[in-house]
């Protein structure tokens, strides 16, 4: 094994350590010779001299996989089956990851991971899957998924009108800030300034760089001196041209995207807003 180029690296690389320790080399000669680190030198030296070869394989294959009922494995599945919002999650549709958390939440399982349930809803094929937010009102309801079905999100809808949705993100505190407006421009972005700049510690602090793409609301010269004028601490800073997604917000917009919005299952604009996308912030989908 200490040799062979088919086995695995790390249980060769813990069976040469164990040799060079059989030919009454230190550990931090050992080190030096494999390339490893002392402290990985050392755990692999005590796990053989406690168990013996079983040690090699490492603690990973050595910690048991936790034992789940076909109860906890049933009332997981029934959670997927139900549409978040039926189980007071805030949240358009489910992902494994999320599934798996509210399992936790429910006492179903004191840890379970995503894999796991990814891997429980595959044996019944059941799948997981800004600027402006259409407020889409289905004919049909929006239908769970089920045993061998996707969730079914009716294709004619009665259209509710469209909202900007503008948000600043913080990157030192992971703060967001964020306001719904009927369009978007110069003003409602000016707006969404003012909202920051009129907290602390923004309002004192000597400088505060506004990172932005090229979007018309905030393009060139004359929005970086006008931004000065209104607030004389900001420095705008834009983004290189078709780069918008260096922007950090970028992400957050993805998640909201990807979490609360989508599929765009409105009945009305009212619950596009932003309070409606903050709260599913505040609670953990965002």
């Amino acid at each position: 094994m200490a040799y062979g180029q088919k086995a695995e690296h790390r249980p060769r690389m813990r069976a040469q350590v164990v040799l060079h320790a059989a030919r009454g080399r230190s550990n931090a000669r050992i080190a030096r010779e494999t390339g490893l680190h002392l402290d990985t030198v050392r755990t692999s030296r005590n796990r053989f001299a406690a168990l013996g070869l079983t040690g090699l394989a490492g603690a990973q294959a050595l910690r048991p996989s936790p034992r789940f009922t076909a109860l906890q494995v049933a009332q997981v599945k029934a959670l997927a089956c139900r549409l978040p919002f039926d189980a007071d999650a805030p949240l358009s549709r489910w992902s494994c990851p999320e599934l798996a958390r509210e399992a936790m939440v429910r006492d179903i399982a004191t840890f379970v991971s995503a894999s796991t349930v990814r891997r429980w809803l595959a044996q019944d094929t059941l799948k997981d899957e800004k600027t402006s937010i259409q407020a889409r009102c289905r004919c049909h309801p929006t239908l769970a998924a089920g045993q061998a079905r996707a969730t079914r999100v009716n294709h004619t809808y009665g259209r509710g009108g469209a909202l900007t949705y503008l948000a600043a993100y913080d990157v030192h505190h992971a703060r967001v800030f964020g306001r719904t407006e009927a369009r978007t421009g110069i003003d409602p972005f000016m707006a969404l300034v003012a909202q920051v700049m009129s907290q602390e510690p923004y309002t004192s602090a000597k400088r505060v760089f506004w990172v932005v793409d090229n979007g018309s609301s905030h393009r060139g010269k004359k929005a970086a001196d006008r931004l000065t004028a209104a607030f004389p601490n900001t420095v705008l800073v834009h983004t290189p041209v078709h780069a918008s997604w260096l922007n950090q917000v970028e992400i957050f917009f993805s998640v909201v995207q990807r979490k609360v919005v989508a599929p765009n299952d409105f009945t009305d604009l009212a619950c596009a807003t932003w309070p409606h996308i903050a709260g599913c912030s505040e609670q953990g989908a965002v």
